[in-house]
């Protein structure tokens, strides 16, 4: 009996963990001026209880994704910091300086890696 109870609550411990360590807490939504789609800054939910200093709470990487109307994906890339997210829309979709842009009509999304060499492509490519 006592194993059970303990393989219960090890159990139960380990799926409350994962839900915690993989949910996303929103911080907050912006929408294009057509109102078709909205861009969505969110960060790692445990991510607010470990220790900042005063005024750097932006300084904790998120994610910026963007949806349209029908809430489909149109690509999701990472951010160094929340306080970087400085999103642009343009005629094409959007843009990121320094970090990565969504071109909707070609159905791409990408983020440059660290050093700015490179271009990784999270949804579609410019290849078409």
């Amino acid at each position: 009996m006592k194993l059970k109870i303990a393989l219960l609550l090890l159990v139960t411990i380990a799926v409350i963990s994962f839900l915690f360590f993989t949910s996303r807490t929103v911080y907050y939504t912006l929408q294009d001026p057509s109102g078709r789609y909205t861009a969505i800054i969110s960060y790692n939910t445990y991510r607010s209880f470990t220790p900042t200093m005063p005024g750097s709470s932006l300084d904790k990487p998120g994610f910026i994704k963007i949806v349209d109307q029908h809430k489909n994906n149109l690509g999701e890339i990472p951010l160094p910091m929340l306080q970087l997210a400085d999103l642009k829309w343009t005629q094409e979709g959007a843009e990121m300086k320094l970090i990565g842009e969504w071109n909707f009509e070609q159905g791409y999304a990408f983020y440059w890696n660290e050093s700015g060499s490179e271009r990784i492509f999270v949804k579609g490519s410019d290849r078409q």
